[in-house]
């Protein structure tokens, strides 16, 4: 019973820190600190830092090709990387046979990342407001998430992109700069 109130605790605490932080990178000024990155290894380990729970029941299948290594904030990028992973497990959460993917590649100038989940996917009406602040349609959301992160990837000079199909999933694409 005291295992489980902690966890709960614990659960609480980073989920207020989490608010907190997203409030404040939206409000104001973001400083990067960029660095050579490798793209495939922020997702491993983003992919790796994510609670255990959270992918148990989900089959994940990784497509990594081979990248250059970008001018980017590990941090920041990382923060896009489990956002829209956690977002695509708890789009999931009424599905049976749960499908997570999560792919890079070169394109051209630019890397690419996209995480894909066949959820049940965003309604049209939906879709044109999820980067909006503060909107969302989770019971127990807050609606930053999706808006901190475009503005971390846009502060690369990136673009995020999403693609949805009611009834067959959703994926969003992070393309970053070489």
């Amino acid at each position: 019973m005291a295992q489980k109130t902690i966890h709960s605790m614990e659960n609480a605490t980073f989920r207020a820190t989490g608010f907190i932080n997203d409030l404040l990178d939206i409000s104001r000024p973001i400083e990067l600190k960029k660095t050579k990155v490798d793209l495939n290894y922020i997702i491993k380990e983003a992919l790796d830092e994510l609670p255990p729970d959270t992918l148990s029941e989900i089959e994940v299948r990784e497509e990594l090709g081979e990248l250059p290594n970008i001018l980017g904030d590990t941090e920041r990028l990382k923060q896009v990387i489990v956002n829209l992973i956690k977002n695509a497990t708890e789009a999931m959460e009424e599905v049976k046979s749960k499908k997570l993917k999560v792919k890079s590649e070169k394109e051209g100038d630019f890397v690419r990342v996209s995480i894909s989940d066949n959820g049940p996917g965003i309604e049209k009406e939906n879709l044109a407001r999820i980067f909006d602040p503060f909107y969302t349609v989770k019971a127990k959301g807050i609606g930053l998430g999706l808006s901190v992160c475009l503005r971390f990837v846009e502060e690369h000079s990136g673009k995020l992109e999403v693609e949805s199909e009611v009834g067959v999933g959703t994926r969003f694409v992070v393309s970053l700069p070489i």
